[in-house]
């Protein structure tokens, strides 16, 4: 297989990877570290001397290993829930900046039904940055170019949601207010207004994360061995040969979540694909959620690592043991 990119879930106590840049040892397995991405996942965590309830355990792993994890140092973590399944305990926490949230880094740490962290789930970035964590422009003033943005027609802002969050790119962060808008007779927007100029920052339809749209893609569904009954059919070098060309499906991808310039890539609810290694020869894009390549091209790979990962993901999701949503934010 040529280069496979990283493509990942979001979950407490399952960690799959297509392609992995190090192994630290058999029981202590580090993963996703390369470029400073995440989610950074560790499995069977070693030398763990964490005492306490559970909240307390989960907080002292992150806080004690902040470089092994690769997590900022100025960065500080908030329990957001405790559950329970029927692998053990997980502690849901929040990365936050003096009190306040920054997006999109979570994490999880899931201990196993002895007491022992069995698994380590951390998702943000690892760059470093400054921000101003107080607020120049109020909620109301955020509202207020919200509102103007859909004028003439009125707009319904559900206050209740709003939130002062951190919007991390990068080593370059944005403090924002967000919150949910809803024009007259229109879709609800997910909106995040600068907090410190008053611009807007993203203005989203919420109904793409509610009910994701579908795309298609071409795989192998589950591999050309099993679907054509041959052992030991060669490699060849990625070469589209017969009889491998003729074991491929059209298979519906779910939860695809079309990016803020209009194109179509393999992120969704569950899963998504991150080029992780060099040389980087950049990741499938299509203006259509159409992703149909045979296994000569680089992202076939992608497609198929999407297919089969997110099916699972939704498969756990059934069972109970994954909260719901917890793949974005």
């Amino acid at each position: 297989m040529k280069k496979t990119a990283f493509l990942f879930a979001f979950i407490a106590f399952t960690a799959i990877t297509l392609a992995q840049e190090s192994i630290v040892n058999k029981s202590n397995l580090g993963l996703a570290y390369t470029n400073g991405f995440i989610p950074r996942i560790s499995i069977n965590v070693a030398n763990d001397t964490t005492t306490g309830s559970f909240t307390d355990r989960a907080l002292n792993i992150l806080y004690s290993r902040r470089n092994y994890f690769k997590l900022n140092e100025n960065n500080e973590f908030q329990v957001d829930e405790i559950r329970q399944s029927p692998a053990g305990t997980h502690v849901l926490v929040q990365q936050t900046r003096n009190g306040v949230k920054i997006r999109d880094a979570k994490g999880v740490v899931s201990f196993n039904l002895q007491g022992e962290i069995s698994c380590v789930s951390l998702d943000g970035s690892s760059a470093n940055f400054t921000i101003n964590t107080a607020p120049t422009f109020l909620l109301m003033d955020a509202i207020n170019a919200i509102t103007s943005h859909f004028s003439p027609k009125s707009t319904q802002i559900a206050e209740s949601k709003a939130e002062l969050v951190i919007i991390q790119k990068d080593s370059a962060a944005q403090l924002a207010w967000q919150f949910y808008a809803t024009p007259q007779g229109g879709t609800s927007y997910w909106c995040a207004v600068d907090a410190h100029t008053n611009q807007i920052i993203q203005c989203a339809d919420a109904s793409a994360y509610y009910n994701p749209p579908q795309g298609t893609g071409k795989v192998f569904n589950p591999d050309p061995g099993s679907y054509l009954g041959v052992d030991n059919l060669p490699d060849s070098a990625d070469a589209n040969y017969f009889p491998v060309d003729t074991a491929y499906s059209i298979e519906t991808l779910q939860g695809l979540i079309q990016s803020a310039d209009g194109k179509w890539r393999l992120q969704g609810e569950f899963a998504y694909v991150h080029d992780g290694f060099a040389p980087f020869l950049g990741l499938a894009e299509e203006t259509e959620p159409i992703f149909h390549y045979t296994r000569d091209n680089d992202h076939f790979e992608e497609v198929n690592a999407y297919f089969h990962l997110d099916k699972q993901m939704r498969y756990i999701r059934s069972l109970g043991l994954i909260r719901t949503g917890m793949g974005i934010s």
